[in-house]
């Protein structure tokens, strides 16, 4: 669709103070042709930079192209996704800075184990019941984006893929678990979770 696509290109070039998106129009042109969905990615990439400028300004939007220009896999990385998965474009559009996270060579190939995520759902803010439980679905988010790049862009075998959802899903259950035993002042053997279908089989989707 040329005349969408031009809009979201005008849009986006609108955005950028620095002139660093005249040449990642450029390379996003060449990663773009052979993606599933371009229009679809050029879409998701405007709504993304309409979030992050509202979350950050103006500012925000011209260090997120700086930050492309300097290193192009990110790029690729970021219109592989909004080119291959509503559902994870709009996962990094709700919680843009999810995306910084998610390409940390640390985080990024590697399997992260269950402690560690257990531990940083331990870790989250423990203020009112309603702030934890959004930190508790950023922090989802933030995995489905990172196992999503892995699998989408990286080849990760499937695998891996299941059982890193699978123990994500068992960490968000512990950690939310953990916590409504100490909010009713029980011993955390004082409740039980029963999980049916596929839990336990480390054989989770999305």
């Amino acid at each position: 669709e040329p005349g969408r696509a031009y809009r979201n290109l005008r849009s986006l070039a609108s955005a950028d103070p620095t002139g660093a998106f005249l040449r990642l129009a450029v390379l996003a042109t060449d990663f773009l042709k052979d993606r599933p969905d371009p229009d679809m990615a050029l879409n998701n990439w405007e709504r993304f930079l309409s979030a992050l400028r509202e979350a950050g300004g103006a500012e925000a939007a011209g260090e997120h192209f700086r930050g492309l220009a300097a290193q192009p896999r990110r790029l690729d990385i970021l219109l592989a996704v909004f080119a291959g998965s509503q559902f994870l474009s709009d996962a990094l559009i709700r919680s843009p800075a999810i995306f910084d996270w998610a390409t940390q060579p640390e985080h990024l190939h590697r399997v992260r184990p269950r402690s560690e995520m257990l531990a940083g759902v331990r870790g989250l803010e423990a203020g009112s019941r309603e702030t934890w439980l959004d930190e508790l679905r950023r922090a989802r988010r933030r995995e489905y984006v990172r196992l999503g790049i892995r699998d989408i862009c990286l080849g990760a075998p499937i695998q891996e893929i299941m059982r890193e959802l699978s123990m994500l899903a068992e960490a968000l259950l512990q950690g939310a678990w953990e916590r409504e035993a100490a909010e009713a002042g029980l011993p955390p053997e004082g409740l039980s979770i029963l999980a049916f279908g596929k839990l336990g089989g480390e054989e989770l989707n999305y």
